[in-house]
C-alpha cells in the first residue's frame, strides 16, 4: 500500500493499492527461501525500493487446502515518483472505475490497517 500523506485521512484517494501489469496483487511462493527473503524477492520484482527500507507485517494466515497455506504481507511505503517497475497503484476508486475485483478475504485485511 501507498500513503499519500498530504491527503487527509478521509479522502478515498489517500491508499493506494499495488496491481501488477496484469492487474493482479502481487504474490510469491516459498519452497526453501526463509520468509524475508521470498518477500523481498517480490518487492524487487515490482518496485525501485531497497526491501529493507519498507515497513511490512503479517495481515492474514489461511490455510488454502491441505499441502498450501497462505501469508499475506501487507507493505506500507510513502508515495514516491518513478517506484514502480511495471504495474501502478491505485485507489480504491481507480479500482472500481477499471471494473478490477479485489477478492473480499484480501479487503477485510487491508481496511483493518490504521493510518
Amino acid at each position: 500500500m501507498q500513503v499519500v500523506k498530504n491527503l487527509p485521512i478521509s479522502d478515498p484517494r489517500r491508499l493506494k493499492i499495488y496491481l501488477s501489469d496484469d492487474m493482479r496483487l502481487p504474490q510469491g511462493y516459498m519452497y526453501t527461501k526463509d520468509e524475508k527473503d521470498t518477500v523481498d524477492q517480490i518487492i524487487s520484482k515490482y518496485l525501485h525500493v531497497e526491501p529493507d527500507w519498507l515497513n511490512r507485517y503479517v495481515s492474514g494466515f489461511r490455510k488454502l487446502d491441505n499441502s498450501i497455506a497462505e501469508v499475506v504481507y501487507t507493505i506500507m511505503m510513502p508515495e514516491i515518483s518513478g517506484a514502480e517497475k511495471s504495474g501502478s497503484f491505485f485507489s480504491y476508486k481507480e479500482i472500481e472505475r477499471l471494473d478490477k475485483q479485489i477478492d473480499e478475504y484480501y479487503q477485510q485485511l487491508l481496511s483493518r490497517k490504521s493510518l
